[in-house]
């Protein structure tokens, strides 16, 4: 499975061409509803409504670059029911993977009065 939107490309224009989502809506992803992976051309998110998700309603990874995530609300984020689930051989615990409703694995990302609720991590 990917995302609903998954940007991961690399520009050879020079500058490169901004990447704009602004005013969608997204409502039951099974995995992230918008995902930047490793693009090097800007990335603006702006006035957006991301409503149950699974595992983010945005997620930034590694290698993204001149991100703004501006005005966004994210609200009901879960754990996609097909992700293993892992058991601790010593104790028995399960462990989840990590999960929320705006993750970012690239810094810097400029975010700007966006609000998150109901994220039901572990």
């Amino acid at each position: 499975l990917s995302a609903a939107v998954k940007i991961g490309y690399k520009s050879n224009f020079e500058p490169p061409p901004v990447n704009i989502f602004h005013g969608c809506a997204w409502t039951d992803s099974l995995e992230y509803a918008l995902h930047a992976q490793a693009s090097n051309a800007p990335l603006i998110i702006t006035n957006n409504v991301f409503i149950n998700v699974c595992d983010a309603g945005i997620y930034i990874d590694r290698g993204s670059s001149v991100v703004q995530i501006i005005r966004n609300a994210v609200a009901g984020v879960y754990p996609t029911p097909i992700a293993p689930v892992l058991t601790n051989e010593m104790t028995g615990g399960s462990r989840v993977h990590n999960f929320a409703g705006i993750r970012t694995d690239e810094l810097p990302v400029r975010m700007v009065s966006n609000v998150v609720a109901g994220s039901n991590d572990i």
